[in-house]
C-alpha cells in the first residue's frame, strides 16, 4: 500500500476527513482484490457477510499522547457508492478497519496494554446496524461498562500468568455483553421465544434469569410502554455464572483472549466457553433502562442517540447519583451501585431519586417494589440468580398500550385510519389500519381490519387476529346496533364502494356482510340512525347526492345461524350542491329522529325513512370555513328544538336556527377574541348541574362557555402550562367528556399534540395523574366508553387509559354525533382533529409539488392587514422573504416558489401587523427533492 500518511492530516496537524478515510479505504480494497483475483483458488470477497481490514501499528482512538496524527482511526465505513471486488462482479457495501494492536503510549515500568478484542467487538455491532450508547459528539460515556457499545469494551483487568506472579494489566481483553436494548433490537430476547416479557399496564409479578445464562428457557427481559416510543426495558445482569474457578482460554499463536472457561482444563482444547462475558461487570443485579425512541428516524442513522443534554437510551442509576457521563466524577463509567439488588436500593418510585417519571418530566404512573435477587445452582452446576420485583402502572388497563403493528405482514409503515375505532367488550377492539404494501402509487395504501384482541381473563380475544384486507382506502365507519334490524353491523365506505362487516357477539370474529359499488366517493362520514324495527345509515357523495343504505325492508330478527345479506343496495335522493362542509347529525325531535344534514347556510331535517316533509332553516353564511352541528336539549325535555340546534363555525361564531324559518340568531360572536379553533367542539355536564356547556379548542386552551356566551371560572385550561415541554404543549385531537373519576359527572378529555392525554374537571384542574404521555403524537382517533378512553397510535398502538371509577359510569357525552358516528368530511378528519397546531392560528402551509411552490393560506383576514413572511434554515441562514397587504376581507393567500430551495427542513417566520398588533408566528416546512 501507499504510505498511509499521505492520506492523514501531515505534520501540521488538523484532523482526518472523510474525504481522506473514504479514499483511503478504497484503495485498501483495491489492493487486497488485485491480490486476491492473483490466486484463482484462494478466497472471495462474496463467500463472506462482513469484512474486516487490519492494518499494521495502532489506532488513533488509542493515540493518548496524540503525537501520531495519522494513525488511522477504527471504523466502519457504508459505501454510498459500493467498490466493485472479485473481478468486477461484487459490489462490497461496507468495510470494517481494525489496526494490528490497540497498545501504544504506555508507561514501560508499569504497562498497561490495550486488547483487539474490544475495538473489534465494539465495531463489530456497527456491521450489525447497532449504534453507540455513548456521547458520540464529545466522546463521553452515557450508560457507562454496562453496554458493549459505550464502555463495556474498555474496563481494566488484571490478569496472572502462570510463569510471573506480578499481575498483567489490559484494557478490553474480555468485552462486556450487551445491553438489553440492544439484545432486543438483535432479536436475542424476544416475545416469539418467550424471553421478552411485554406485560402492559395493570400490576404483575416478576421473576427474571440471568439474562447471560447459556440454556435457553425463562424471561430474561422485561418490556413497560407508556406509548409507541417511550418505554422501560428491566435485565437481570450476573458477572459469575460458574461457581468454581475460571480459565481464560486464549489463542496459542497470538495470545488473545477468546472466552472464559469453569475450572482449568485437561486439555487447553477441552475448554468449555461458558458465556461469562459480563464477569467484570462492576456489580450484579437489575439493571433499570429507560429508553425513548422519538426523533430517531433522524438520530440513529446518524449515531447520535445520546448526546449529553438529551439522552434516548438512559440506564437508571439505583442510587440516584447521576455518575454516568458526568466528567467530573470518578465513577463516570459506572460503579456497584447503579444496579438494584438486595443490600442496595430495591424499589423505584414515581417520586424521589431516581424517580419513574418520563424524559419530559411527567408522570409516568409506573412503580417497582419488593425487589429480591436469589442465586442458586441449576441442575448442571451453574449459577442462575433470579431476580424477583413487583411492578404496577397505574391509570393502564392489563393488555395496554397494545402493539398491533406486527399483525400485518408489512416492512412499511402502518397507520390507522380516520374515525375508525370502535371498542368492544373485555378490551377488544376493531380499527382500520393503512398500510403501505408496496411503492406502487396505484397500491401505495392497502386497507385492513385489525382485529386487536386481549389477553385479559375477562373475556376471549376476538379471532382471527390476522387482519382483513379490505383493498382501498377507507372513509371511517358507522355501528349500527340495532337488535330487531341489524345487530352490529359496521359499514365502511371507500372511495368506490361500501363494505359491511357484521359483528355478531363481542368475542366474535367480525364477518363480511355485503356490500355494493358506488358510483362517486363519500364526502362524509356514514351515520346511522335506527328506530324500532326501521333502520338506514347516510352518507353524503361528492356527487352532491345523499346516499342510502336501507334497512327498512328487514323486519324482526334474523334466525340463528341464517345467511345475513344486504337486501338493499345504496340509492341516490335529491341532489344537492355540496360546500366544503357538509355535516351529519341526528336530531330528536317532537316528531321524531331526524337526520340533520347542513348544505351551505341551509340546515334540512330530513325523516330518515321518507314519512315527513324535510324542514329547512337558514344558517349563516359559512364562508370556506368548516362548521359543525351540535344538537343540545338545553331545558332536558328530550326534544332538540331548532333553538337548540347549535351552529358552530371554526372562527368562533355560535348561532341557532330560528323556529319560525327566520334569519338565524347568533348566540355569540366571537367568544374566543378571534381566535379560530383547532378541533372539533364538544358539550358536555362538568359540574353536575344538568345545564350543558360547550367546550372549544383554540392553540393551546381549551374553554368551557355557558350557551349563553359566558366563560366559566377558572377556564380556558392551557394545555401549554401542564407540563414543561421543548415546545408548549397544544390541543392536538377532538374534545372528548365521560365520567372517568366515579363521582357521577363528567370530566374533560383531549390529547395534546405532544401525544399527551389530559383529564381536566369542572375547575380545569388535571386529575388521574395527568398529563400522561401515551402516544408519541396526536392519536389518530379517541373515544371515550365505560370509564376508559380509548385511541389509536399513529404507529399502529392501540392505547388505553382507565380512570377510576371502573365500568358503567353514569355520565358519558358523545361527540361529533356520539361514538363511531363522526361529523365533517371524512377528507379533512384528520388535519382538522390531531392536527391542531397549524389551524389553531387560522395558518396553514399547503404544498402542488407539480408546481413547484407552497402556498401560505389564512381562511378569513382582515383588508389591510399587512403580512411578512421570511423563510430561514435550521442553520439560521436567510433564505428569502415574501411581504403582502390584504386585498380585501376574506381568504388570503401568499404563494412560494420552492426552486431554489434543496431537500431540507426550513422555519417559515410569519409577521402580521393589523388593528390589534403585530403577532409572529412559526411554521415549519419540508422539503423532499
Amino acid at each position: 500500500l501507499p504510505d498511509i500518511a499521505d492520506y492523514g492530516p501531515g505534520e501540521s496537524g488538523g484532523y482526518w476527513t472523510l474525504e481522506l478515510l473514504e479514499s483511503a479505504v478504497r484503495t485498501m480494497v483495491d489492493s487486497i482484490d488485485v491480490a486476491l483475483q492473483a490466486d484463482p483458488d484462494g478466497p472471495r470477497f462474496a463467500d463472506y457477510d462482513h469484512v474486516m481490514i487490519f492494518h499494521a501499528g495502532s489506532d488513533l482512538q488509542n493515540d493518548i499522547f496524540q503525537d501520531s496524527p495519522n494513525d488511522l482511526p477504527s471504523f466502519n465505513i457504508f459505501f454510498g457508492e459500493p467498490p466493485l471486488v472479485d473481478g468486477g462482479t461484487h459490489p462490497l457495501g461496507s468495510v470494517l478497519l481494525l489496526p494490528e494492536t490497540t497498545t501504544q503510549d504506555t508507561d514501560p515500568a508499569d504497562p498497561i496494554y490495550g486488547a483487539l478484542n474490544a475495538v473489534t467487538a465494539h465495531e463489530f455491532g456497527h456491521q450489525l446496524d447497532l449504534v453507540d450508547t455513548y456521547n458520540t459528539l464529545w466522546g463521553w460515556p452515557s450508560v457507562g461498562y454496562w453496554d458493549l457499545m459505550d464502555s463495556g469494551h474498555q474496563i481494566l483487568y488484571g490478569f496472572q500468568t502462570l510463569d510471573d506472579p506480578d499481575p498483567i494489566y489490559v484494557y478490553g481483553a474480555l468485552p462486556t455483553s450487551f445491553g438489553i436494548w440492544h439484545r432486543m433490537l438483535l432479536g436475542w430476547v424476544s416475545e416469539d421465544d418467550g424471553s421478552l416479557e411485554r406485560p402492559g399496564g395493570g400490576a404483575h409479578d416478576i421473576e427474571l434469569t440471568a439474562c447471560n445464562v447459556q440454556a435457553p428457557g425463562g424471561v430474561k427481559a422485561l418490556r413497560v410502554d407508556f406509548s409507541e416510543r417511550e418505554y422501560f426495558l428491566f435485565e437481570n445482569r450476573q458477572e459469575l455464572l460458574w461457581p468454581g474457578g475460571r480459565y481464560v482460554k486464549s489463542d496459542e499463536a497470538t495470545g488473545v483472549f477468546q472466552f472464559v472457561s469453569k475450572d482449568f482444563p485437561a486439555y487447553p482444547d477441552s475448554a468449555e466457553n461458558i458465556g461469562e462475558y459480563d464477569l467484570f461487570i462492576p456489580q450484579s443485579g437489575l439493571l433499570a433502562w429507560h429508553v425513548d425512541e422519538r426523533d430517531f428516524e433522524t438520530l440513529y442513522p446518524l449515531n447520535v442517540i445520546n448526546p449529553a443534554d438529551d439522552r434516548h437510551v438512559i440506564l437508571v442509576e439505583a442510587d440516584g447519583a447521576g455518575d454516568l457521563g458526568d466528567p467530573y466524577s470518578f465513577d463516570w463509567r459506572g460503579n456497584d451501585r447503579d444496579p438494584f439488588y438486595t443490600g442496595n436500593v430495591t424499589e423505584w418510585l414515581p417520586e424521589g431519586v431516581p424517580n419513574t417519571r418520563l424524559r419530559d418530566g411527567t408522570a409516568s404512573g409506573f412503580s417497582m417494589t419488593d425487589l429480591v435477587t436469589s442465586p442458586y445452582l441449576d441442575s448442571d452446576g451453574f449459577v442462575d440468580s433470579t431476580v424477583t420485583f413487583d411492578i404496577a402502572l397505574a391509570g393502564q388497563p392489563t393488555g395496554f398500550p397494545r402493539d398491533d403493528r406486527a399483525v400485518v405482514d408489512s416492512t412499511l409503515a402502518q397507520r390507522p385510519a380516520t374515525g375508525s375505532l370502535l371498542p368492544l367488550a373485555d378490551g377488544d377492539a376493531l380499527w382500520l389500519g393503512y398500510v403501505m404494501d408496496s411503492l406502487d402509487p396505484d397500491t401505495l395504501l392497502q386497507s385492513h381490519l385489525i382485529v386487536s384482541g386481549s389477553d385479559a381473563a375477562s373475556g376471549p380475544p376476538l379471532a382471527p387476529r390476522a387482519p382483513a384486507r379490505l383493498g382501498n382506502t377507507l372513509s371511517g365507519a358507522a355501528l349500527l346496533d340495532a337488535p330487531a334490524v341489524a345487530a352490529r353491523d359496521w359499514i365502511l365506505l371507500t372511495p368506490d364502494s361500501l363494505l359491511v362487516w357484521n359483528i355478531p357477539s363481542p368475542g366474535a370474529p367480525p364477518t363480511p356482510a355485503g356490500g355494493a359499488e358506488l358510483p362517486a366517493g363519500p364526502a362524509t362520514l356514514p351515520l346511522a340512525i335506527a328506530v324500532g324495527d326501521s333502520a338506514a345509515v347516510f352518507w353524503l357523495g361528492e356527487d352532491g347526492f345523499l346516499y342510502v343504505l336501507d334497512y327498512s325492508l328487514k323486519r324482526g330478527t334474523p334466525a340463528p345461524g341464517a345467511k345475513r345479506a344486504m337486501l338493499a343496495t345504496a340509492s341516490r335522493g335529491a341532489r344537492q350542491d355540496l360546500p366544503v362542509m357538509a355535516p351529519l347529525c341526528r336530531v330528536e325531535t317532537a316528531d321524531g329522529a331526524r337526520l340533520g344534514i347542513a348544505l351551505g347556510d341551509t340546515l334540512n331535517l330530513v325523516d330518515p325513512f321518507g314519512n315527513a316533509p324535510v324542514a329547512q332553516y337558514p344558517l349563516p353564511d359559512p364562508g370556506d370555513g368548516p362548521f359543525w352541528i351540535r344538537p343540545v336539549d338545553l331545558d332536558a325535555d328530550g326534544v332538540e328544538s331548532p333553538e337548540e340546534l347549535f351552529w358552530v363555525h371554526v372562527d368562533g361564531r355560535v348561532a341557532t336556527p330560528d323556529p319560525a324559518g327566520g334569519a338565524p340568531t347568533l348566540r355569540f360572536a366571537a367568544p374566543l377574541g378571534g381566535a379560530t379553533l383547532s378541533a372539533e367542539p364538544a358539550v358536555a355536564d362538568l359540574d353536575g348541574d344538568g345545564r350543558p356547556e360547550l367546550l372549544l379548542a383554540a392553540g393551546d386552551r381549551v374553554h368551557r362557555l355557558s350557551f349563553e356566551g359566558f366563560a366559566y371560572p377558572n377556564w380556558p385550561l392551557r394545555l401549554g402550562e401542564l407540563a414543561d415541554l421543548d415546545t408548549p404543549m397544544r390541543v392536538g385531537s377532538g374534545l372528548r367528556a365521560a365520567d372517568l373519576t366515579g363521582d357521577g359527572v363528567a370530566e374533560l378529555i383531549v390529547f395534546g399534540d405532544s401525544g399527551h392525554l389530559i383529564v381536566a374537571d369542572a375547575d380545569a384542574r388535571p386529575v388521574l395523574g395527568t398529563p400522561r404521555s401515551l402516544a408519541a403524537a396526536p392519536p389518530q382517533d379517541l373515544i371515550a366508553r365505560d370509564g376508559r378512553v380509548y385511541a389509536v397510535s399513529r404507529d399502529g398502538f392501540l392505547l388505553a387509559f382507565a380512570g377510576s371509577g371502573g365500568a358503567g359510569v353514569p355520565a358519558e357525552w358523545g361527540a361529533g354525533g356520539g361514538g363511531t358516528d363522526r361529523g365533517g368530511r371524512w377528507q379533512r378528519q384528520h388535519a382538522l382533529q390531531p392536527g391542531g397546531g397549524d389551524i389553531a392560528e387560522g395558518w396553514l402551509l399547503y404544498p402542488n409539488p407539480a408546481a413547484d411552490w407552497v402556498r401560505l393560506h389564512h381562511p378569513s383576514l382582515a383588508a389591510g392587514t399587512h403580512v411578512r413572511l421570511e423563510l430561514f434554515d435550521l442553520e439560521g441562514q436567510h433564505k428569502f422573504t415574501r411581504e403582502a397587504t390584504v386585498p380585501v376581507d376574506g381568504p388570503f393567500e401568499i404563494p412560494l416558489q420552492l426552486r431554489s430551495l434543496a431537500s431540507g427542513v426550513y422555519f417559515c417566520r410569519i409577521e402580521v401587523e393589523g388593528e390589534a398588533g403585530s403577532r409572529h408566528l412559526l411554521r415549519r416546512l419540508g422539503v423532499l427533492r
